[in-house]
């Protein structure tokens, strides 16, 4: 990446500057937005994640333009091309099958499309939707199963990200800001720690890591908001952070205490109230007992832990935002203390949704269901989507007051 003298003098001035920790009072007018660099000057890390979860089945895969067959390798010819249309994809005895041709094609190989056009993915065949990714997509083949991964640039990653992960209509420009600069902090921190990796593990595109959904979720207010701030991360004490959001904490933040996080000011929790109109900001709902039973038990002797009847769901280490990081199960044979947000799997697992460790359980004997009432969506740390919502469009805040309301002494930093 080339750049003027003067260039570079001002982008160690800006990154001097905003390194320093920046007040939380929200008088202060929030954290400094440095001038839009156009994101074509700037160099983008690449990123892999994994769109189609293991699978012994064919998937679909088409474009409107070209698609090349590479080897899992750079700087080499194609092995392979197809025209536009759409190719069935299937693991072979000795490969990997393409479009049905005899020949099969190594377990690891890498397919793009033409300049100017996109790939589509199409996992289920019984369903009707194909979604187009940016970049390109890598196709590896082990132990008789197929993988799909999408290889792309991180800015181009957000744009799937913010997309899905805000699809509301309401939230507006700032908040979306505020999203993509707390979904490009998590990733670019999670990128950092995870090293080097083999070119067939990947982050998963589900809500485990970040909901990552393509192209279908971008519009034109999400592509501003993720260029206008390319490049942008929080710090704290000059380093990035892993923040968190959540769609909705249901009248405040829950610590980091719920992920171990260390007790930094950006982690305390923080009073929200901007959420309590959303629709999950309060909740009731119920989980068949005998469903979760099942399943908690196949994890309970994973671990050789007896599990009897279940008899309760108590909350545990319940901090000042009311969510519990941990929950006590109370069964027939005893009690056991297991991670709040280990529990809403096991629930998610079982067909059914806990929608946060804010929660009081009462167990109904006669329907045999836990009657659930409680606050919120999510695990409740960092930023709270539907409060940055209403603090954007109702309160008329900018995406930096909005961040250093929900992390405290962050300052913003740019890496690229």
């Amino acid at each position: 990446m080339k750049h003027s003298a003067m260039t570079t003098l001002v982008a160690v001035l800006f990154a001097a500057l905003f390194s320093t920790l920046v007040s939380c009072d929200s008088d202060s007018g929030g954290l400094t937005v440095e001038p839009f660099q156009p994101a074509q000057t700037r160099s983008h890390p690449a990123f892999r994640v994994q769109i189609v979860p293991d699978r012994s089945t064919p998937v679909e895969v088409s474009s409107t333009g070209t698609i090349f067959v590479y080897p899992f390798s750079e700087g080499r010819e194609p092995i392979g091309q197809f025209p536009p249309g759409t190719v069935m994809i299937e693991p072979g005895d000795r490969g990997v099958i393409i479009g049905g041709e005899a020949e099969q094609y190594p377990n690891r190989c890498r397919l793009v499309s033409e300049s100017g056009h996109l790939l589509a993915v199409r996992s289920d065949l019984d369903a009707s939707k194909a979604y187009r990714y940016r970049g390109v997509v890598d196709v590896f083949k082990h132990s008789g199963v197929l993988r799909l991964i999408n290889e792309l640039s991180v800015e181009e990653y957000l744009l799937g990200v913010v997309g899905k992960e805000m699809q509301h209509a309401s939230f507006t420009l700032e908040a979306l800001k505020a999203q993509a600069i707390v979904a490009r902090t998590f990733t670019l921190y999670h990128l950092r720690a995870s090293g080097i990796q083999p070119p067939d593990q990947a982050f998963p595109a589900t809500t485990f890591f970040q909901s990552y959904g393509g192209v279908e979720f971008e519009s034109d207010l999400v592509v501003r908001a993720v260029r206008e701030t390319s490049g942008q991360v929080l710090t704290f004490g000059s380093r990035i952070f892993q923040t968190y959001y959540h769609s909705a904490c249901g009248g405040k933040t829950a610590s980091g205490h719920v992920f171990n996080e260390k007790d930094i000011p950006p982690f305390k929790g923080v009073e929200c109230g901007f959420c309590n109109a959303a629709p999950v900001a309060r909740w009731q709902m119920r989980i068949d007992v005998q469903a979760l039973q099942e399943t908690m038990r196949g994890w309970a002797e994973e671990r050789e832990i007896s599990l009897g009847r279940l008899l309760g769901l108590d909350p545990v280490e319940v901090d000042s935002s009311g969510h519990g990081t941990y929950v006590r199960v109370r069964h027939s044979e005893g009690a056991f203390e297991i991670r709040a947000d280990h529990l809403r799997m096991l629930v998610a697992a079982s067909g059914q949704e806990l929608p946060s460790a804010h929660f009081r359980a009462f167990l109904d004997e006669q329907s045999g269901q836990f009657l659930v009432e409680g606050h919120g969506y999510g695990h409740g740390v960092g930023l709270c989507q539907h409060g940055a919502g209403v603090m954007a469009s109702a309160k008329d805040r900018n995406h930096g007051e909005i961040l250093v309301h929900y992390f405290p002494d962050s300052g913003l930093k740019w890496l690229y």
